[in-house]
């Protein structure tokens, strides 16, 4: 499993991906991946100093993607963020894991864990892209009709309690 701050990384790149170089201010790529934008700051500051992104300051700045999406896979991205995924330690405790160790997990890890190596260099950041492009549509769609319904509760509010006719004559004292 890759750790929080590698998944966050490969979100907000995988946002800045799907806009095809363009700068885009960290607040709204928080926004994008649904990410904390103090935490994500951070984050971008890391991948800046690697190189994986550009940021400007001052008016028009932001941050863009330097790179070519196709290019840079998931397993780069593990091994910019120093991830724990790609290190070879033992599935059962932080020992380095190798066939002289022969732990019983040794057979099954070493397997599975190839299978991972295989899938995050074979996904990039491009696949990423679009996937963060269909789940951010989807989200807009909620929140539109999040926003009808809200208009319609909001038109309710300022019109008043709607009370029956029977109801409505006060109380005679």
């Amino acid at each position: 499993m890759l750790s929080q701050t590698t998944g966050y990384a490969i979100s907000a790149l995988g946002c800045l991906a799907g806009i095809e170089g363009r700068t885009r201010l960290v607040r709204d790529v928080a926004d994008c991946a649904g990410l904390a934008l103090p935490y994500l700051s951070k984050i971008i500051l890391t991948l800046s100093r690697k190189g994986v992104v550009a940021t400007r300051k001052g008016i028009g700045g932001g941050v863009r993607l330097a790179c070519d999406p196709h290019s840079v896979s998931l397993y780069e991205v593990c091994v910019l963020m120093d991830d724990p995924v790609i290190q070879m330690r033992c599935l059962m405790g932080t020992a380095p894991c190798s066939a002289q160790r022969n732990c019983p997990c040794h057979e099954f890890w070493a397997k599975h864990r190839e299978r991972l190596f295989e899938f995050l260099m074979r996904t990039t950041l491009a696949d990423i892209a679009r996937f963060e492009a269909k789940r951010c549509s989807t989200a807009r769609l909620q929140a539109k009709d999040n926003a009808s319904e809200g208009l319609v509760q909001s038109l309710m509010a300022t019109a008043g309690p709607v009370i029956p006719a029977e109801r409505s004559r006060r109380p005679r004292r």
